[in-house]
């Protein structure tokens, strides 16, 4: 037996690794993270965008549902306005009446887009309330964590994002000095 071989034997009696099979020598396992908690932790955040997205979607629907209510307000505001001016041309008595009733029908139907436009407001605030409470609450910043998942996606695409941007900008190196 030579002096190394003794060295090495020696060494596998004081160095030993304890630890995940696998992992890096110096690193040490963070607290935390078995792999139920990052389960749990996994749930939270996409039950967290379930709810936000629930919400979200009520939000559209009142939005669009009250873009609907006022549209059908206005078009049933000008038939009415547009039946009261043909009542009234056809029982009119003198050009004077016809003229009223003309007058009378701008003036309705001036209402009707300013009813329309009241509405749209009205529509349009309740929508921007609905949303703010949306961003104002609590899921929203667990919602906006990354799962490890995603996480490594996200490293992964930008590697390969990198790595297609260097290959591109050898390229075009190349390019330009064959040019020049």
């Amino acid at each position: 037996m030579t002096d190394f071989d003794a060295n090495v034997d020696k060494t596998n009696e004081f160095l030993a690794h304890y630890g995940v099979p696998g992992m890096k020598w110096g690193k040490h396992k963070a607290e935390g993270s078995s792999s139920s908690e990052r389960l749990q932790k996994k749930q939270n955040i996409l039950s967290a965008r379930d709810r936000l997205e629930k919400a979200a979607g009520k939000a559209d629907e009142r939005y669009a549902s009250g873009h609907l209510n006022n549209q059908n307000k206005l078009e049933a505001s000008r038939a009415a306005a547009k039946d009261k001016r043909r009542d009234a041309t056809a029982n009119a008595s003198s050009k004077d009446d016809v003229k009223a009733a003309k007058s009378e029908y701008k003036t309705d139907m001036k209402q009707a887009k300013q009813d329309y436009k009241n509405g749209f407001r009205k529509v349009e605030a309740t929508f921007q309330k609905d949303y703010a409470k949306i961003l104002d609450h609590p899921d929203v910043e667990t919602a906006n964590k990354m799962t490890t998942g995603e996480k490594w996606a996200t490293g992964v695409g930008a590697g390969l994002m990198a790595g297609a941007l260097a290959g591109q900008v050898l390229i075009t190196a190349a390019a330009f000095k064959e040019a020049h």
